[in-house]
């Protein structure tokens, strides 16, 4: 037996040779779904899921992986990788302000600290993976920008850590991923990793925690992919200040874990990885939050020791009684059909074409409602930032208030131009700070309100639609098929809102302003100089992502530096920096509905593609069925295979449930 399977295998479940025949006999069954998969797509065609083949494949490769791996999940800049570095008491991951992450990296033990990039995510790779030095790795995996801002596409997509790391030791993995309502390709690879993980941390904000979108989709998603027991996070718990708000928060969160695991106390943790990380670094005065981290990592350590192997079988295996439900479902709607009388099963065909027809004009008219909504809150966006900005650029000028004491000591004495220089750094970096502020509460707070609305009124707008639809299509079901799927009301809705949920959060990917200020020209500013006048200050953009420059002018404090005094630099820097912003703002609102616009630009086509993906998986299996043209042998034939392969699946699902019985002791 091999060392890996006994890292896999911990001391306190059962026999090393017992865990791993289980394992292998596990991996049998997902061998035989998928030659009945095979055999069942080459008849049905587009009419059976496209993604059940990648899903057994995944979770395949996540039973037979010999290390535990443990996903860190969670929306863009959530603090996962900030989190991660907490854990294994480490700065080893790149953290910042804004999404960092560009692809999915795997956290392993080993002796010395190596560092591997990957181009493709087949196993075995086609490409060679490249071995590269840490700090290289750190840069490979931040998000990286070329001269005008613009996000370059990263060659890799995924890169695998190894150090000394003791919480690793025992053949266990931490997956850091790249994080969701960001970047949908970027979303695409972390959602292609979550079938491989045996188990997930799922991190969430402590302001605005649980999401719509994150309750009704991802939270949704884990479970049918068979993970029973989360482990919550609530991260950044030192931004919320007040007792009384900690406690709700606390409260809420508590009750909605409540709903995902079976044991919050054990399962939920309210944590401040920053504030954890301070502390390592010396800091005396951080959160009480930042204990969270400790009482994670022990609870982690805790359920590797004692439930790592029941997890390991039994999450892959209800995962795949779930597929296995799935294609008994598409397999009974064929049966159905072919017991059909032909001719009459054409008839209904050609009757029901005015339903057809109705049914596709019901669709168009959702598209055309969802076209319009993305428009109009694209402009609402746009609105919303401008007005915004009008205010910061009123406000500015307040801002260089709170200066004064840096700047004393700063410009204490100045003989050099680059005293001058680094006074103006001083000020640059109060304003990018203030305004990042500003932008982030603005965008947390109205902005999020603003979306919510828009989100509920979407759901509004499309609920008696999808509800026409919905039954028009049962009824179409019920004639051909002699059955039918009620969907409840509240299906719909939260159908609804995994579709549309990620608008909210998408819009404030990118709400962190990165201002750079570029080099000093030379021009001559006369004494007493003003706003137009001054020429010290240069910024290359407000919003970087955007590419919307600031038009600060060009030019030069450095001569007459020795006749400005304290204060009129900071006031008339912080001037030009809120006539910029002001002047600037339509432009920079205009980009930021852009962004938005091109992360909800594919929803109109992703409701379109499941309202018919549907409709025409009934209609095309029925009209297979009339193309067979009365020959009995033909649909005897499908009938023969049908029944053999339900009877496959049926046989697996009975061993299946003998397998894990021993898993549910409470059982």
């Amino acid at each position: 037996m091999s060392p890996t399977d006994e890292q896999a295998r911990p001391a306190a479940m059962e026999p090393q040779t017992t865990w791993v025949n289980r394992r292998d006999r596990l991996a049998s069954f997902f061998q035989k779904v998928g030659r009945v998969e095979s055999a069942l797509r080459a008849h049905l065609g587009d009419a059976l899921d496209p993604e059940i083949t990648d899903r057994l494949e995944a979770t395949t490769k996540a039973l037979l992986h010999s290390s535990f791996r443990i996903m860190v999940f969670g929306d863009f800049s959530s603090g996962k990788s900030t989190l991660i570095n907490a854990l294994i008491k480490r700065e080893l991951l790149p953290t910042k302000e804004n999404p960092t992450t560009a692809f999915t990296t795997v956290l392993t033990h080993g002796e010395r600290e190596q560092a591997f990039l990957f181009r493709d995510l087949e196993y075995p790779h086609r490409i060679r993976p490249e071995t590269v030095g840490i700090n290289e790795f750190r840069q490979a995996v931040e998000l990286q920008f070329d001269a005008d801002d613009i996000l370059r596409d990263s060659p890799y997509v995924m890169g695998e850590l190894r150090a000394p790391l003791p919480m690793l030791a025992d053949g266990v993995e931490l997956i850091d991923s790249a994080g969701t309502n960001e970047n949908p390709a970027r979303e695409r690879v972390t959602l292609h990793f979550l079938p491989q993980a045996d188990a997930v941390i799922f991190v969430t904000l402590a302001r605005g925690s649980f999401k719509d979108r994150e309750q009704s989709h991802y939270l949704t998603l884990m479970k049918r992919m068979g993970f029973e027991d989360l482990f919550f996070v609530v991260n950044q718990m030192d931004i919320i200040r007040k007792n009384s708000d900690r406690d709700d928060v606390r409260r809420r969160c508590r009750q909605i874990a409540s709903e995902h695991t079976s044991n919050v106390a054990e399962r939920l943790f309210f944590v401040s990885a920053a504030d954890y990380l301070d502390r390592l670094g010396g800091a005396e005065r951080v959160d009480e939050s930042a204990d969270g981290v400790d009482a994670l990592r022990e609870a982690l350590l805790a359920f590797c020791r004692t439930e790592r192997a029941r997890v390991k079988l039994l999450k892959p295996a209800d995962f795949l009684r779930r597929e296995i439900v799935l294609l008994r479902d598409s397999i009974s709607e064929r049966r159905a059909l072919l017991a059909r009388d032909v001719d009459q099963l054409a008839k209904d065909l050609n009757a029901q074409r005015g339903l057809e027809q109705t049914l596709l004009q019901s669709r168009d008219q959702i598209r055309q409602v969802v076209e319009q909504w993305c428009a109009d809150t694209s402009e609402g966006i746009r609105r919303a930032m401008e007005g915004h900005l009008t205010r910061v650029a009123e406000d500015i000028p307040s801002w260089g208030r709170d200066m004064r004491e840096p700047l004393k000591v700063r410009l204490a004495s100045f003989k050099a131009s680059r005293r001058w220089e680094d006074a103006i750094d001083t000020i640059k970096g109060r304003l990018e700070i203030t305004l990042q502020k500003s932008i982030l509460d603005f965008a947390s707070t109205d902005l999020a309100a603003y979306l919510d609305a828009r989100q509920q009124q979407l759901i509004d707008l499309l609920m008696p639609m999808l509800r026409t639809y919905s039954d028009d299509l049962g009824h179409l079901q019920q004639t051909l098929a002699r059955t039918s799927t009620e969907i409840p009301d509240e299906e719909l809705r939260r159908w609804l809102r995994s579709m549309s949920a990620h608008v909210p959060d998408r819009v404030l990917a990118r709400t962190s302003p990165l201002l750079s200020w570029s080099n000093f020209g030379q021009a001559t500013v006369q004494t007493g100089v003003g706003g137009a006048a001054i020429a010290g200050l240069a910024a290359s953009g407000l919003l970087g992502w955007v590419l919307v420059p600031i038009g600060l002018t060009a030019g030069s404090i450095v001569a007459t530096a020795k006749v400005i005094a304290r204060r009129r630099l900071r006031d008339n820097a912080v001037q030009m920096f809120a006539d910029a912003v002001a002047e600037e703002r339509a432009e920079i609102a205009q980009a930021y509905a852009d962004q938005y616009t091109s992360h909800i630009q594919d929803l109109p086509d992703v409701i379109d593609h499941q309202l018919e993906s549907r409709l025409t998986t009934l209609l095309t299996g029925a009209r297979n069925i009339v193309e067979l043209q009365g020959d009995q042998t033909a649909v005897e034939e499908q009938r023969r295979l049908l029944d053999a392969l339900d009877k496959d699946l049926t046989q697996v699902d009975m061993e299946l449930i003998e397998l894990i019985a021993p898993l549910h002791p409470e059982r």
